[in-house]
């Protein structure tokens, strides 16, 4: 049985029941990924994600960023819901990135970065995008990838964290033996619903013509 329903700021919370099982897996999903970054950052995102999973202090969470959508994922035991959607929350909300702890994430991004381009497929997908999308805006995130352009800064971390404030970049699916009642209830009390809200949207300029 699966039921969609949204939070009070619009974040959509998909429950998949699944009877039997003896864990929960909770994965937020965070629109943008890897072209939400600036062009001279483009592991920017990627970055404040990781940042973000390793900041919950939960011990199997796991972080991916996408070209479009970023991951976090993580599997608990049902007793532990509540309290994992509250930690991850509150990461993505109100963690803090140390200089120490920003050195750790760039060496990590770097190494894995570095992997992937030395993958023969990799840098023909990487080729074949780039060339695919060579005047598009999604086309940046494939040209020259392994670039000096690659590096996020420590200030744009502090001030990139600022980006997760807003709830229309969340989706949530919680998947396992736990009714919906009980999932959304938990999503209810974490501050995904408590502390985020939608952005206002820009305002539309219109030029009036004089007659």
């Amino acid at each position: 049985l699966k039921t969609e329903k949204k939070l009070a700021n619009g974040i959509p919370v998909t429950v998949k029941e699944n009877k039997g099982s003896q864990t929960v897996c909770i994965s937020t999903a965070i629109s943008g990924g890897m072209l939400a970054s600036p062009v001279k950052e483009k592991n920017l995102r990627s970055i404040l994600v990781s940042a973000a999973a390793k900041n919950s202090h939960i011990g199997n969470i796991t972080s991916e960023t996408l070209e479009t959508v970023s991951y976090i994922t993580c599997e608990v035991l049902k007793d532990n819901l509540e309290q994992t959607l509250d930690a991850i929350s509150n990461a993505l909300i109100y963690g803090e990135i140390t200089p120490v702890q920003a050195d750790r994430l760039f060496a990590d991004e770097s190494y894995s970065t570095l992997m992937k381009n030395a993958d023969l497929g990799t840098q023909m997908r990487n080729n074949v995008f780039a060339y695919l999308l060579r005047d598009t805006n999604p086309g940046q995130i494939f040209r020259d990838y392994d670039n000096k352009y690659n590096s996020a800064s420590y200030q744009s971390l502090l001030s990139g964290y600022t980006e997760f404030l807003d709830a229309s970049l969340y989706s949530i699916v919680i998947c396992g033996d736990v009714s919906y009642t009980e999932a959304f209830s938990a999503a209810e009390k974490s501050e995904f619903c408590k502390s985020l809200s939608l952005k206002p949207a820009p305002a539309i300029s219109q030029s009036v013509k004089l007659q």
